[in-house]
């Protein structure tokens, strides 16, 4: 995937394939926003109709826990901005990976054209904690990339259940369930099942 077409950002007045901006007026961890962009909408290059789909389209699948973010590159034709989140795996559930390696997911961060406006449509900037991330590894930089909001799971770190303010089949499906659930359907749904 080439750098100017991570995550497909369209911006649109109309809805389509897109989710809100600001999702539910809420980030996962029940912030307010600062500002509601009403109908700025983000396009995903990929939304799946299973798990089993989702998962093919992973090139990793981790639990991975987040160790830092700092600023990344900004395109400036596009009006974004972009922020680097390292992120330390604990488990790899597919992909070419090792447990205790350093990896780097880029984000979309802001809008250049709206100063302030944070985009939520993957859950917002990272907290300390841990998460469930299905990536896909971007070809010129190394880094890896959240291609939709059902994308990312924050982990509780007591009750070990998964959470998401992402829409659709795969968030549905895992929302809400304990990580070892979470865990036995993607190997499910990597052997062949549908769920």
């Amino acid at each position: 995937m080439k750098r100017g077409t991570l995550l497909a950002v369209v911006f649109a007045v109309t809805a389509g394939v897109g989710v809100n901006v600001v999702v539910r007026g809420h980030d996962q961890r029940g912030h307010e926003p600062t500002v509601d962009v009403g109908p700025l909408m983000v396009a995903w290059r990929f939304k799946p109709t299973n798990l089993k789909a989702q998962v093919d389209y992973a090139d990793l699948i981790v639990v991975a826990r987040w160790s830092s973010t700092y600023p990344g590159r900004v395109a400036p034709a596009a009006g974004l901005q972009f922020e680097l989140v390292d992120v330390d795996i604990v488990q790899v559930l597919k992909g070419d990976a090792a447990v205790g390696q350093t990896l780097t997911v880029e984000r979309v961060s802001g809008v250049d054209r709206a100063p302030g406006v944070l985009l939520f449509h993957d859950g917002g900037g990272f907290e300390p904690g841990l998460y469930l991330l299905f990536l896909r590894r971007q070809q010129n930089t190394g880094f890896y990339t959240m291609f939709n909001d059902e994308a990312r799971f924050e982990i509780h770190e007591t009750s070990k259940r998964v959470a998401t303010i992402g829409e659709g089949p795969v968030a549905a499906g895992l929302r809400d369930r304990s990580l070892v659930d979470v865990i036995d359907m993607v190997a499910a749904a990597a052997d062949g099942g549908t769920r």
